[in-house]
């Protein structure tokens, strides 16, 4: 299991006793296990064990919350815990749209300048939260996971082109690690020559074949980044999000479907 694993495990754990809290309409301030246990007023009404339990569950749910905001891609080994990640994304953006829509106290011209020209605070975090994630049950070279990384951050900032030539960019990356360590193609030393050998299509039908219904939805999200890539068609928010999670649900598929064999720490 990974550190995340072990984390919503506990917090699973933790959860009939904070349920059984807050039936009891007990209210608990965070500081007062922070800067060690002090039982609230109404702590008559419940259990002091359920209490502490209940402050560590919240806790808990603060730091992974925090966590799974910031990271890019997620590596958990556990369905529950990919689900419970899911879940927890789709209340932290209800929660978000509900911030108002300019900042407390800023004024736009003289406060912010020309640095908020392009997104505001609030619609900079909802759209970074709201976008697409890579699940993944083992971890990857770094170079996948910062693209998925900026593929976000050009989201956040509006920059949609951008995310569509990321989400094919993300996708290529991915396929050509997975079907040069599972031997299927060779890996790449000269990029000039080996990506004339080796087109994309070609890497592909390395790993996939050319037919399957899975082969044929790549196709079509091939096409669909090439418009974009090419200048024949503008990406806007909806498209650009439907092609990194259309991208990031393919590559996600296809690390697990290749997972035994590949070697367990990939080389960076």
């Amino acid at each position: 299991m990974t550190k995340l694993d072990k984390k919503i495990a506990r917090l699973n754990e933790l959860r009939p006793h904070h349920v059984k809290v807050k039936t009891l309409g007990v209210s608990i301030d965070l500081s007062d296990w922070i800067d060690g246990w002090k039982a609230p007023e109404q702590s008559k009404y419940a259990d002091e064990n359920d209490l502490k339990l209940s402050c560590e569950f919240e806790l808990l749910e603060k730091e992974i919350d925090s966590e799974i905001q910031r990271s890019s891609t997620v590596v958990a080994k556990t369905q529950a815990a990919h689900q419970y990640i899911k879940e927890r994304l789709r209340a932290i953006k209800v929660e978000l749209d509900r911030i108002d829509e300019e900042p407390y106290g800023m004024d736009p011209v003289n406060d912010c300048g020309v640095f908020w020209n392009h997104a505001w605070p609030q619609d900079f975090t909802k759209t970074f939260t709201a976008t697409s994630r890579l699940f993944l049950v083992y971890d990857i070279p770094s170079s996948v996971k910062q693209l998925v990384e900026e593929a976000r951050l050009c989201a956040a900032w509006g920059q949609f082109n951008a995310v569509a030539s990321l989400s094919r960019t993300i996708f290529e990356t991915a396929v050509t690690d997975i079907a040069a360590r599972a031997e299927r193609i060779p890996a790449p030393v000269d990029t000039y020559d080996y990506y004339r050998e080796y087109p994309p299509h070609k890497r592909l039908t390395a790993l996939i074949g050319e037919r399957s219904p899975q082969r044929e939805q790549m196709d079509r999200f091939y096409a669909e980044t090439s418009a974009v890539i090419h200048g024949s068609r503008q990406a806007n928010l909806s498209n650009a999000m439907k092609l990194l999670e259309a991208s990031l649900g393919f590559v996600s598929s296809l690390y697990g479907r290749y997972k035994a064999s590949l070697d367990p720490q990939p080389k960076e």
